[in-house]
């Protein structure tokens, strides 16, 4: 069985373009209709736990 995967890299919440970021990904999404979104790399822009617990 076959499943539809999205792989991304480096999100970077709280950085100065995470709008247009979190634009792009949401219509990725849309437009591959996953089954399972994986997020690796660096998610937080400077690790503080605010960015850490939005990008979760």
């Amino acid at each position: 069985m076959a499943a539809r995967l999205l792989h991304v890299s480096d999100l970077h919440v709280g950085s100065h373009d995470e709008r247009e970021v979190e634009r792009g990904l949401a219509r990725l999404v849309e437009q591959v209709e996953p089954e399972l979104v994986v997020a690796s790399g660096d998610l937080a822009h400077r690790g503080r736990r605010k960015q850490l617990e939005r990008a979760a």
